[in-house]
């Protein structure tokens, strides 16, 4: 038989033991728990490093929490060019010369940029000649060359207008001398002559202007008739009855319409 005092004995030792394993379970629990922790926020801290871009010296956390919204902003209409007026550099004969010779006369414009067909331009003569002029110009080209076969007359000023394609006015203007001109000679007046009945039949009557159209040549056979007003169809019909009226065929002609009002 045991005594009672081995048993007492013993039941201790066993109950400080379990608190004792009890107390180390929960301690390493603890450490366990406590390392986590400090792992996730370690975690957290990284991460958010990735995310969030280090703020620059003197920039507020509000540099980072959003793009700035630009939809809503106005913008700047893009500047669009605009065409480069035409403009004349220098002629043959001078601008503003005298004693000019009134019978077969070259002219020549130079001018600041190239022009490719006659569409380009449109010339005017004032007072308007006797016999004829002629492009004598290849095209394309900024030298702009033009034969006045004769017919000026003595002592008398005139002006060349060039009118370019946005409306810029360029102007010659000169002063014939004294002298009894000659104009070209009957055979090269003949043979021009026949050119024009041939290719540009209306030349005597343009450029032609109106309050409805303007009826200009911008190649052989080949007219630009710009419409001012907005009845096109019907103001297409007089451009026709005009041409009729100068002896001439539409059908013969290219024609094409611009309508501006």
């Amino acid at each position: 038989m045991f005594s009672l005092g081995w048993y007492n004995k013993t039941m201790n030792n066993f109950a400080n033991n379990t608190v004792l394993k009890v107390a180390a379970l929960i301690g390493v629990g603890f450490i366990i728990l406590l390392g986590i922790i400090l792992a996730g926020q370690t975690i957290s801290r990284q991460t958010s490093r990735h995310l969030i871009p280090e703020a620059s010296p003197g920039s507020s956390d509000k540099d980072f929490s959003r793009s700035p919204d630009t939809s809503t902003r106005p913008t700047s209409p893009t500047p669009v060019a605009s065409p480069t007026p035409l403009q004349v550099i220098s002629t043959t004969p001078l601008d503003q010369a005298i004693n000019v010779y009134p019978g077969e006369l070259d002219i020549e414009f130079k001018l600041n940029q190239t022009i490719s067909s006659g569409a380009d331009f449109s010339l005017e003569f004032n007072p308007k000649l006797e016999y004829y002029y002629r492009i004598t110009s290849d095209f394309p080209t900024d030298i702009l060359r033009v034969r006045v076969f004769g017919g000026l007359r003595k002592n008398t000023k005139y002006s060349v207008s060039l009118l370019g394609p946005t409306g810029d006015l360029n102007k010659l203007e000169f002063t014939t001398s004294n002298e009894q001109a000659e104009s070209s000679s009957s055979l090269v007046r003949d043979i021009e002559e026949e050119n024009i009945k041939k290719y540009t039949p209306l030349i005597y009557v343009t450029p032609y202007n109106s309050a409805n159209f303007d009826v200009i040549y911008t190649d052989d056979l080949t007219l630009k008739v710009t419409i001012k007003n907005s009845d096109v169809e019907g103001t297409k019909q007089q451009v026709l009855d005009w041409i009729r009226a100068n002896g001439v065929e539409p059908n013969t002609h290219t024609i094409n319409y611009i309508v501006s009002f």
